[in-house]
């Protein structure tokens, strides 16, 4: 979880006047909850950010990250091509807008408009040169975990505010606050949870580790090492 001033420093207001079409800042045309927007951000180089940013007292912005990689235009459609989990999405592009083809359920058929008062004058904050290969992650992770670990199903969740509903059926929710941002299957090989979205029709992972789970299911979990912890009926251990 990353906390930042309102002031981005990739964003600078600025006049829009011979700037390329399609690179800029997109914003869902309809509030996820109280405070809480989704943005994404188109760069020059091809890359992008798709971002849930939660306004904050005091002009601070409670962000996560929910996929970053690169983008094409081609034919009236945008491709987003995540270089974590490497799924891809699907967008209609109009003058100046885009509708959400292929995605993640709550997205789906979302119409994001482009805000024209925003000018990128950088690129992305990550270089797609230094992500880790998240199979090469998951390999290592598996080698050093040979014995199966204990898993038991349930609610898991962190101080960040997500929740981890894995039922006994094999049925999952995951929320970030109040937003559904994943729900599907999910089963166990080794120590390791596979879970299938539903909408996106691609597969996410959680690792089993001896005390708690590790979760790989989008970029932005975790921002570092301890951020993509989950642990078992999080908020019921801390309610009044």
């Amino acid at each position: 979880m990353k906390i930042f001033l309102v002031l981005l420093s990739i964003i600078t207001l600025y006049p829009i006047v011979g700037l390329p079409q399609v690179p800029g800042v997109y914003a869902l045309n309809e509030t996820l909850d109280k405070n809480t927007d989704c943005y994404i951000y188109l760069f020059p180089s091809g890359l992008y950010e798709i971002r849930v940013e939660e306004h904050l007292p005091y002009k601070w912005i409670s962000e996560i990250e929910i996929s970053y990689g690169s983008y094409t235009l081609k034919n009236g459609e945008i491709e987003f091509s995540d270089k974590y989990n490497g799924f891809k999405m699907l967008f209609g592009y109009r003058d100046n807008y885009m509708i959400a083809k292929k995605t993640f359920k709550w997205m789906l058929n979302k119409k994001f408009v482009k805000a024209t008062k925003y000018h990128i004058t950088g690129d992305a904050i990550f270089t797609l040169e230094k992500i880790e290969s998240l199979n090469q992650e998951r390999i290592k992770f598996q080698r050093l975990h040979k014995q199966k670990t204990p898993f038991e199903s349930g609610v898991y969740g962190n101080s960040q505010g997500f929740s981890y509903n894995l039922r006994s059926d094999n049925i999952y929710k995951i929320t970030y606050k109040k937003i559904v941002l994943s729900e599907g299957i999910w089963y166990r090989i080794g120590n390791e949870l596979v879970l299938k979205d539903n909408t996106l029709k691609h597969f996410f992972y959680i690792l089993i580790d001896r005390k708690n789970l590790v979760s790989k299911f989008l970029a932005g979990i975790p921002g570092t090492e301890e951020d993509g912890l989950l642990f078992k009926n999080f908020k019921e251990q801390r309610s009044p």
